[in-house]
């Protein structure tokens, strides 16, 4: 499991030493230290211009000023992220407490602390706002859930760090086609005529280019969440759009059910 020491934010005021000694404690212990924490210190600009020059005449052989670099690029960066995603973390555990499952028993829920633990690591890795909507509605179910799939969620929770938004986009379209389309949208798409794919996605909402679609579509059937009859091109989009047939298979809009979020 990742050491809470890890995850908490380097500089912060009011982070117990608790959060660094107690691995249990990276979901339950922070929602009450939420309000105490300061604003992340901004980097002016004159800041980071005498950062920067004094690098440049201080450069030492084996690497020494790279060390300076990387503090002075990526550092604050994960900071923040580790920041926003401890102010996540509290959220989603005043959302338990409210749907009646209190901090003592998710501190004593293995399975749901390991599950936090790997979401840990991927919303550290993204600046997607989606995927950390995704990863915290994701970690509310499991808390929730009866009976406990926990290779399924892990497999979800890896799906949200290997996916991309054109991903979600399709794998949304592929569930319910018609809910994409208002009566305008279909009224257009059946007057042009679109046989390209770029045109027959736009109608419905998802920008990219015929390659990017193409791509992104065969990777969803590679993990078994959509099922295409044929070929994915301008076409076959046009007609099973039009059609407003499912093209999702169950994982799929498992997956999707367990990341929307919920009231």
């Amino acid at each position: 499991m990742t050491d809470c020491a890890t995850l908490a934010p380097a500089g912060h005021q009011g982070w117990p030493e608790s959060l660094a000694s107690n691995p249990t404690a990276t979901s339950i212990t922070v929602h009450r230290m939420a309000d105490q924490i300061d604003d992340y210190p901004q980097r002016h600009a004159a800041d980071t211009g005498a950062e920067v020059a004094r690098i440049a005449v201080s450069v030492v052989p084996f690497g020494g000023s790279v060390s300076r670099l990387f503090d002075l690029v990526f550092t604050p960066s994960i900071e923040k992220r580790r920041s926003r995603w401890f102010d996540e973390l509290a959220d989603l555990v005043a959302q338990l407490s409210a749907d009646q499952v209190t901090p003592s028993q998710l501190s004593d829920d293995d399975e749901w602390i390991s599950a936090v633990d790997k979401a840990s690591r991927v919303a550290l890795g993204t600046h997607l706002d989606e995927k950390i909507a995704m990863l915290k509605a994701l970690l509310r179910r499991y808390a929730l859930a009866v009976d406990r799939d926990e290779f399924a969620v892990s497999r979800f929770i890896r799906l949200v760090d290997e996916l991309e938004p054109i991903h979600f986009g399709l794998l949304r379209l592929s569930r319910e086609p018609m809910a994409w389309a208002s009566r305008d949208t279909l009224d257009r798409a059946i007057q042009q005529r679109v046989e390209n794919l770029d045109d027959v996605l736009r109608v419905f909402g998802i920008e990219t280019d015929q390659p990017t679609a193409v791509a992104a579509v065969r990777d969803l059937e590679d993990k078994w969440l959509v099922k295409m009859p044929t070929e994915p091109n301008g076409d076959w989009f046009s007609h099973n759009l039009l059609a407003g047939e499912p093209w999702i298979l169950a994982t799929g809009r498992e997956f999707l059910e367990w990341v929307e979020a919920f009231e």
